[in-house]
């Protein structure tokens, strides 16, 4: 059985590789699998008339302070025992270095001469120099480099610094760490190569950067990245956004195998109170799940913003799309039409409904660790055949530890028919949310407030990461579970029965339970365990663009 480690292997390319990016990656990850033997950067600084250097090795912090425990010793007055750390790790997505510097002191670690403050971090690009005051300059060299595109240079040298660190990449686009020169602050880029793209701005799997560029600049929510800048060269869009500390909720869910049910609920308040936004202004975003959920910080119950709009489409309330877009886990059965590939119409058209089956998908991964509808071959019809089933499996041992509300939000969301699916008003009276609104409510704006901009706007440590496909029935995130015994409990949408749920799509009077209703049907059979998979493989290579 396949893991959600594994569902990169099968995430709906937004376009198609090309061959040469594809041996480029090839190539660079060759590089990086030996890199723990080797360097990958050095600390260089200058005391007196003696030059000395610390190599800089992966995944290993080396510690700048007074104690005499810290690899890099300092007697300034001013210095804490561990006064600033600098780490170097492997992205997931990009396949690249990322070398943060994280501020332990109380006095300040500077970075190019601006302060980044105790408990925060920046991302160090080659030549960067990091201070602690009384004397001390480390200057930060990147020992494996990337040639870079000077093509666009002169038209954005007067605002913005672009890096050769990158943060992640697509086929159409990749992303970078920048700055802004006049406040050098931390930024992310999206660049997109014009000549991937046709003359109405729409690349190969359907998505538009003329589009998604608009769309940005309007949205106004703390829960959705917003675009600072674009920069148009001949060549290349400049998309400039803030950069998040805490990663995609993807490599969130997968650092932790699956997350508390409290804070799922947080993470799904945040999620509704962003489709809300966007559904009420007549936009479906049409790529909801996690990899495109991002986290302000890596701290619990962080503030968490939507990004990659490039699928999503306005649509007026009767108004239906009629294009195949989104990863194939996470999309609803009336988007599915066979034959059909991506950016193809469809027979029949379908309404914001789409994002609702998303968020249920993306929940039930956060609870369990796994995914609801999955299939190991990478038979699209095997995984399509599940969706339109509508059966969702409640077996495994971590749903016993699960609230029954949580199970019956889940299963209210993932209704096949969309009219009796549960929108995003009829989430929010549901028992699940209602019942504790008013402290979700505090939490957000605990949460909003400690982001310290209503942009997200945070210099750190992006952490990128891959969801990948399982199999029914599904298996976690790291390793396989044990003791699921025989019985395996499904819980189908009834197609024939007609029952009485109001139409929100929801049952509002038996809404915290599954199985109470006459269109509930459980079905008990006797199945295999899930057979555990093997390691993870080495490549992890997405099939999809972030930010």
């Amino acid at each position: 059985m396949a893991t959600l480690e594994d569902a990169f292997d099968y995430t709906q390319p937004t376009q198609p590789f090309e061959e040469a990016t594809q041996a480029q990656a090839t190539q660079e990850e060759s590089a990086l699998i030996t890199s723990h033997e080797k360097p990958v950067g050095k600390l260089v600084w200058k005391r007196g008339n003696q030059i000395s250097d610390h190599d800089v090795f992966l995944d290993t912090p080396v510690t700048i302070g007074r104690h005499r425990s810290c690899d890099v010793q300092i007697t300034s007055a001013v210095s804490s025992n561990r006064h600033c750390t600098i780490t170097a790790t492997i992205d997931r997505e990009s396949l690249d270095y990322l070398v943060v510097c994280e501020d332990l002191s109380s006095n300040g670690t500077f970075w190019n001469s601006k302060k980044i403050g105790k408990g925060r971090s920046v991302i160090l690009a080659h030549g960067d120099v990091v201070e602690i005051k009384k004397g001390y300059y480390f200057t930060y060299l990147q020992l494996t480099r990337r040639a870079g595109d000077k093509a666009d240079a002169s038209l954005l040298e007067s605002k913005y610094q672009i890096t050769e660190t990158v943060l992640g990449k697509g086929t159409f686009a990749e992303i970078r760490l920048a700055y802004e020169k006049e406040t050098q602050r931390q930024m992310a880029v999206k660049i997109m190569e014009k000549h991937n793209f046709s003359t109405n701005g729409t690349a190969g799997g359907g998505t538009n950067y003329i589009h998604e560029i608009n769309l940005l600049r309007g949205i106004r929510h703390a829960n959705i990245v917003r675009v600072h800048d674009v920069v148009e060269t001949p060549r290349h869009v400049y998309i400039f956004m803030p950069l998040l500390r805490g990663g995609d909720l993807f490599d969130y869910i997968f650092d932790h195998e699956r997350l508390d049910e409290d804070e799922a609920k947080f993470i799904t308040y945040q999620v509704l109170l962003a489709l809300k936004y966007l559904h009420d202004s007549g936009i479906a975003h049409r790529d909801l799940k996690p990899e495109n959920t991002l986290l302000v910080s890596r701290a619990p119950y962080s503030q968490v913003m939507l990004t990659d709009f490039g699928m999503a489409k306005a649509a007026g309330q009767q108004e239906l799309m009629k294009t195949m877009c989104g990863t194939f886990q996470y999309i609803a059965p009336e988007m599915i039409s066979t034959g059909a590939r991506p950016g193809e119409t469809l027979e029949t058209g379908y309404t914001t409904a789409v994002d609702c089956w998303s968020l249920g998908v993306m929940i039930y991964a956060m609870v369990s660790g796994m995914l609801p509808f999955s299939d190991e071959a990478g038979n699209p019809r095997v995984l399509f055949a599940q969706i339109l089933s509508g059966h969702v499996d409640f077996s495994a041992p971590c749903w016993d530890t699960l609230s029954i509300e949580c199970r019956s939000f889940i299963y209210n969301l993932l209704r096949i028919r969309p009219e009796r699916r549960m929108d995003v008003e009829a989430a929010f009276r549901h028992p699940w949310i209602a019942r504790d609104e008013q402290r979700l409510a505090r939490l957000y704006a605990e949460s909003v407030a400690a982001s310290e901009a209503p942009s997200g706007a945070a210099p750190g440590t992006p952490v990128a990461g891959t969801l990948a496909s399982g199999s029914v029935p599904v298996t976690p995130l790291s390793k396989p579970v044990a003791g699921h015994g025989n019985a395996r409990r499904r819980v189908a949408d009834d197609e024939d029965d007609e029952d009485d749920e109001d139409d929100d799509g929801i049952d509002e009077e038996n809404a915290g339970a599954i199985g109470d209703r006459e269109s509930d049907t459980v079905i008990i059979q006797d199945t295999a365990a899930p057979t555990a998979m093997g390691p993870p493989p080495a490549k992890r290579q997405r099939q999809h663009e972030q930010h």
